[in-house]
């Protein structure tokens, strides 16, 4: 039981704070349904094989900052950490100690660690004439070809291939719309996309008003574009509508993190459109830290590399009193639709207030912002409960 110090200190709320409600709802079904593999303990912490779209390793690590226990993962699925097959993990540990079985240590031969530490892999490519006597460049060829062909038959060779395959067609008219300027065909068209893939439940098939595959692909494409033509307005606006749609679209997303990981990475598009916008800083602040509250899926994550280069100490000081101001009128008994306390997101808000202050240069403040919570709550322990020795143990 060689980690038991620093789980009895863990509690669900604990939990739900790391990870959101539903990221731990979905790691606690994967350990009910038994998807959690070769679980083994090592120095740095737990480690096992969790099954899903694919099988991914996953290592729960524990610390200490300031004397409290924090728990940290990584895994090999898309979200990297954080993710509920670090949940499953901790869980099925969890369960082996209730049995009184501890996991057995890990074995010089286990390769896992060593997975853990190389990363995502790139599929390797090949040519597949690669060594023939006749292979050939056939980009070389195909440009000697097209060279010979006037502009009437290139004309309707283009327009042939386009009409035969989807893909082809809709990377052509993006190109034509960014090149005469037309932008706001093009945020139509990314409107039209994201409704086109929002519409369904993960696992269906997809298709947009103009015949885009299932993914993200095109929608990042073309914010891209329209960063690069300087329509901030526009990012942002798109931006609005993918957060509106993605929240719905995920809640029903069982991809191992995919359409998470692709949603994310068009959000921050849409985060560096508001860094370049003439938003005051405060409204920047206002807006990007409102999403990351507001978000149990770790879409906003990329929202922190604008964050963190705003060092405007008014605008964080008008920060910090805005959402001390939400904390104040912040229900106290508010429940999720299952019915489990939402008092991990008022410890959120609390802990977003406390770094507003730091940040506005008012730390002698967060003290009585913390007493005036655990009187709120009656949850000294959440607060103080390292340092009254009064923390009870893990409710699961």
């Amino acid at each position: 039981m060689k980690f038991i110090n620093h789980l009895q200190h863990i509690s669900w709320s604990d939990l739900e704070s790391w990870v959101g409600s539903r990221v731990l709802q979905r790691g606690e079904n994967y350990f009910k349904n038994d998807l959690v593999k070769d679980l083994v303990t090592c120095a740095e912490g737990i480690l096992a094989t969790v099954s899903g779209t694919d099988a991914y390793i996953t290592l729960v690590t524990f610390t200490e900052n300031a004397g409290e226990p924090k728990l940290s993962s990584r895994c090999t699925c898309p979200y990297r950490s954080r993710c509920k097959h670090a949940i499953a993990t901790l869980f099925a540990y969890l369960d082996s100690i209730k049995q009184g079985n501890d996991a057995p240590e890990i074995k010089l031969s286990d390769f896992r660690l060593r997975r853990l530490k190389e990363g995502p892999r790139q599929d390797d490519l090949e040519d597949e004439f690669e060594g023939s006597p006749f292979s050939t460049d056939p980009l070389s060829e195909l440009t000697v070809f097209l060279k010979a062909e006037s502009k009437e038959s290139l004309i309707e060779i283009i327009t042939q291939f386009a009409t035969q395959h989807p893909e082809l067609r809709l990377d052509l008219l993006d190109r034509s719309r960014i090149e005469a300027g037309k932008t706001r065909e093009i945020a139509s068209s990314i409107r039209k996309e994201i409704t086109s893939i929002t519409s369904f439940s993960t696992g269906q098939s997809h298709g947009s008003d103009e015949g885009s595959q299932a993914n993200f692909s095109r929608v990042k494409k073309n914010l891209t574009n329209l960063m690069n033509f300087g329509a901030h307005d526009l990012v942002i606006e798109l931006t609005l509508f993918l957060l509106k749609r993605a929240i719905p679209y995920i809640e029903t997303d069982d991809d191992d993190g995919d359409s998470v990981s692709q949603i994310s990475s068009c959000l921050k598009i849409g985060f560096l459109a508001i860094k370049k916008s003439n938003w005051s800083n405060y409204e920047k602040l206002l807006f990007l830290l409102n999403a990351q509250f507001e978000d149990d899926y770790q879409l906003c994550r990329k929202a922190s590399e604008v964050i963190d280069r705003i060092n405007d100490v008014a605008s964080w000081s008008k920060v910090a009193d805005y959402f001390h101001e939400k904390l104040k009128h912040f229900p106290l008994n508010e429940a999720n639709e299952n019915g489990r306390s939402l008092f991990y997101k008022r410890d959120q808000l609390a802990h977003l207030v406390a770094d507003a202050l730091k940040r506005a240069h008012r730390s002698d403040e967060i003290l009585t912002l913390y007493e005036s919570e655990a009187k709120a709550t009656h949850r000294w322990d959440i607060h103080f409960g390292m340092k009254t020795g009064s923390t009870s143990g893990p409710t699961f």
